[in-house]
Formats: C-alpha cells, sequence, structure tokens
C-alpha cells in the first residue's frame, strides 16, 4: 500500500468508568489515539425487529505500524471517522497484524447491535 492511501484521520476512544457522585458509576469515553488511515466501508446489513428498521455498517480501517509502536488497540474500543461527531463510531470487533507489510487491519461495527 501507497503512503497516500493513509489519507483520513481516525481517532480512537475506549472507555473508563467513573463515579457518578451518587454511589454508581458510568462510562466514559477516553480519547487516546489520533492516526492517519485507509478506511474502506464494507458494506451493512437492513434489519426489520418489530417493525423497527436498524442499520449495521461495517468498516475496515488499515493503519501503518512500524515495529517500535505500540498502540494498544483493543477490541470493544471506539474508532471515530470524525472527531466531534458520535454518528460516526464503530465498535472495534477485530484486529490483526500483518508482521511482513507493518500494517494492522482493524474491522469495526457500527449500528444499535453493537
Amino acid at each position: 500500500m501507497q503512503p497516500g492511501n493513509l489519507n483520513k484521520k481516525v481517532y480512537f476512544f475506549n472507555f473508563i468508568k467513573q463515579s457518578d457522585n451518587f454511589g454508581g458509576f458510568k462510562n466514559t469515553r477516553n480519547f487516546y489515539l489520533e492516526l492517519w488511515a485507509n478506511v474502506n466501508h464494507k458494506g451493512g446489513e437492513i434489519v426489520d425487529t418489530f417493525g423497527k428498521r436498524e442499520i449495521d455498517r461495517q468498516v475496515e480501517i488499515i493503519l501503518r505500524n512500524d515495529p517500535g509502536d505500540s498502540y494498544n488497540i483493543n477490541i470493544g474500543d471506539v474508532v471515530n471517522l470524525s472527531a466531534s461527531d458520535s454518528k460516526f463510531d464503530y465498535r472495534i470487533n477485530e484486529v490483526f497484524l500483518i508482521n511482513n507489510d507493518n500494517y494492522l487491519i482493524i474491522k469495526g461495527t457500527q449500528g444499535s447491535k453493537q
């Protein structure tokens, strides 16, 4: 892959448990990484459940992973294609490391069945 194909900026978030000051906890998004990537939308599925339509979209993200880098990207984290709008959130389902080419492939899903 040519470096020019890594032309979309993606943002990574994980969730941390925080006290809500009422004896309970809430999950809060925590930004931890911003990288350039190649983003490919792989398709989606429209599911009709009890008269309500739900759309699941899949995305494949390819990142450059140099041997010294330690990104600590985990399954269950969120990758966002826009820094300010949460409607572009994708839950990370799969992470693959290609050692020969030094690339990291991430597959994620956006939708109500995350």
